[in-house]
């Protein structure tokens, strides 16, 4: 009576391999496997008689386990080609890294020299500055959200605003500035960029001016100028005309009861 195998496993153990590796030789090699509903998933079923037949006639076994090892090897030259790969690519970066910082280094240099010096004419800004002393609040805007700063403003023009801030902002950062303007009686929101700093002092310019915020800082800038042509009083708190925020009221006397009719019958009957 002949030996049957009923399933993968059991050809698999019969032939000393894998599942996988007889499934593969039975696609690739013909091994003599039946399918008894002649169907690729179906079940499988083999004869002891016929594996052994094919086991003897197939002269391609022995090309299989070599296979095997040329594949093994191939894969371990491509993974140590790859790492070298990586490694000369690291090392490009560096080298174009390096090469980089010298050359910013001599441009900057070169720049630095050949730049020359400006005039009085080109110092002078475009717009002219009125002094001012505003409290602002100043949103600086980054990816990551936004940070909330108090600063003060010493200077303003209808392009842009001189403020110190308690903290360094980075060149051509964006912010968000909220004032009460001169001869303004709300409080305005302007957008703008850092310019330029020197320690402390940011001078911020006013991007996106909406034609209504154009017209608000133009009329402060016209109350600062008529502000700065009189001349300010030496004993007091501001210029002439400037309304100065009162200060804390100062505390009431304590009422005295001494003297003090009784309204109380009660207070009659203890006097």
């Amino acid at each position: 009576m002949p030996h049957i195998l009923n399933s993968w496993k059991e050809i698999a153990r019969y032939l000393g391999r894998g599942v996988r590796t007889v499934q593969r030789w039975e696609r690739d090699l013909g091994l003599p496997v039946r399918r008894p509903h002649g169907r690729d998933r179906s079940t499988v079923l083999a004869l002891a008689e016929e594996l052994d037949h094919w086991l003897a006639a197939c002269a391609k076994r022995p090309r299989l386990v070599e296979t095997a090892e040329e594949t093994a090897a191939s894969c371990s030259k491509l993974g140590q080609a790859t790492v070298k790969s990586v490694h000369q690519l690291v090392e490009s970066l560096q080298l174009f890294r390096q090469r980089f910082t010298v050359t910013n280094t001599l441009l900057t240099a070169a720049l630095a020299v050949s730049t020359p010096a400006r005039t009085e004419a080109e110092e002078r800004r475009c717009e002219p500055r009125y002094p001012a002393a505003l409290r602002l609040e100043v949103r600086v805007l980054h990816e990551g959200g936004s940070r909330t700063l108090v600063g003060r403003a010493t200077d303003l023009s209808r392009s842009g605003i001189a403020v110190t801030l308690p903290m360094e902002v980075s060149f051509t950062q964006p912010v968000a500035m909220r004032m009460k303007l001169p001869a303004c009686t709300r409080a305005t929101v302007l957008r703008g960029v850092v310019a330029n700093h020197r320690d402390l002092v940011h001078g911020m310019r006013f991007i996106r001016v909406s034609p209504a915020h154009q017209a608000l800082l133009d009329r402060a800038c016209r109350s600062l100028a008529v502000r700065s042509e009189e001349p300010r009083d030496p004993h007091g708190e501001g210029w002439p005309g400037e309304v100065v925020p009162p200060g804390p009221a100062p505390p009431k006397p304590a009422r005295s009861t001494l003297g003090a009719r009784p309204t109380d019958w009660r207070q009659k009957k203890s006097l």
